[in-house]
């Protein structure tokens, strides 16, 4: 959503598809198991319905000397008996890949969840591998629309189909970084970079923007661009959704007060992101599309 604050007499907001910024991949929970099972000790085992024995095993069977082996005599009657659970906040806006290594005596099938800690257990991945007796790396992507501080990444072992079964984990990564389908870089356009500041700051969600100001005549430009190229192709499309508000008078009879246009430009670099002055500094042309319009009693463009 793109929001433009107090009152204005035409504006042109830009699109583009083109960013010279790079995706910054943070790791936000890492275990190769070589300092014990730290971060995996928390998590529920129903002593009343299963047995289970959880160690670190030096023998090399996965990634590295270390991996974390559950040894189940008695898996319960549900998946959810037997859990290891670690700490895993999310962030609106951003992409988390998780990702594991597994093996098994035999094949089973565990629950890997992102989940929140306390009722209601409310479930953003909820998935079912199979583990076999071959080495296998998993891997699962979610993308994060909300702040929750209380999630956990939890695998859970048990069942009534896992009894007298012995499962190996390792090398259990959870990456975070922004979501490529969000607009996440703004700024100034070139041509209307000194009338209206930028709002946004590090606080401000992926894909959302703002600006304004004092009432000034003139244009005002925004301009978003996605954190990494889009390829398109004959057989995919490119659709860009979004909500623009206006908070404040109308624009009167003015020429076409609201335009925006979904464009590529050639080379573009975002300079003082985050900050009021955010602007883009671009060489060459662009071309796409401009939509214009007519708001309220303003004038048809004639472009």
């Amino acid at each position: 959503m793109k929001k433009f604050l107090h009152s204005f007499i035409v504006l042109l907001a830009l699109v583009f598809i083109s960013s010279t910024m790079l995706i910054a991949q943070e790791v936000i929970l890492s275990d190769e198991f070589d300092n014990g099972d730290s971060q995996w000790t928390s998590g529920w085992i129903d002593a009343g319905t299963t047995t289970v024995t959880v160690s670190i095993d030096t023998n090399g069977v996965l990634s590295g000397k270390n991996s974390y082996l559950l040894d189940v005599v008695e898996g319960g009657p549900d998946t959810y008996r037997i859990q290891r659970n670690a700490n895993c906040p999310l962030l609106p806006g951003k992409t988390y890949k998780v990702s594991f290594m597994a093996v098994a005596d035999r094949d089973v099938t565990i629950n890997v969840l992102f989940e929140i800690a306390g009722d209601p257990y409310t479930k953003r991945i909820i998935e079912w591998p199979l583990i076999t007796t071959t080495p296998q790396t998993f891997q699962y992507v979610y993308n994060s629309s909300e702040n929750v501080p209380t999630n956990q990444l939890k695998l859970h072992f048990g069942g009534p189909d896992n009894d007298n079964y012995k499962i190996w984990v390792d090398n259990i990564i959870v990456t975070e970084e922004n979501d490529v389908s969000l607009i996440s870089n703004w700024g100034l356009t070139q041509e209307y970079k000194s009338i209206w500041p930028v709002l946004n700051t590090a606080e401000t969600a992926a894909g959302n923007a703002s600006m304004g100001g004092d009432v000034v005549a003139g244009w005002k430009g925004l301009q978003g661009g996605f954190s990494q190229d889009l390829s398109i192709s004959t057989e995919q499309a490119v659709i860009v959704t979004g909500q623009i508000e206006f908070v404040g008078a109308d624009a009167g009879d003015n020429y076409t007060p609201i335009r925006y246009a979904l464009t590529y430009q050639d080379s573009s670099e975002l300079l003082y992101a985050l900050t009021d002055s955010a602007q883009w500094s671009r060489s060459g042309l662009h071309s796409g599309y401009e939509f214009c319009p007519r708001t309220g009693a303003g004038t048809m463009a004639n472009g």
